[in-house]
């Protein structure tokens, strides 16, 4: 699976998890391409995927992302989708309701 495959299916099921799931398309370094940006929130917690040149997704995960700035906590490079949802999902804990 590309990575582009890969982000989409990993936001999808993040989604349906009951995550607060925003994506954007980036360009893509060297390239006239373009790759999805995936932001899954849970409270004050957030965690983004993006893609790499070697073909995994760099799940970064943020707290405390508010007006104070953000202090990130923790990263890893991932190829499975999977993997991306586990380490996500353990990340951000129980999705809570989102409101509109």
């Amino acid at each position: 699976m590309n990575t582009t495959a890969t982000i989409t299916t990993a936001a999808a099921r993040l989604t349906e998890a009951g995550y607060n799931v925003t994506t954007r398309h980036v360009p893509r370094r060297g390239s006239d391409t373009t790759e999805p940006l995936v932001w899954a929130r849970n409270g004050s917690k957030l965690a983004t995927l993006s893609g790499n040149s070697d073909g995994s997704v760099f799940v970064s995960m943020v707290i405390d992302y508010g007006q104070h700035g953000t202090t990130f906590c923790d990263g890893a490079h991932l190829k499975s989708v999977a993997g991306i949802v586990k380490r996500a999902s353990r990340f951000l804990g129980e999705p809570k309701a989102v409101t509109k």
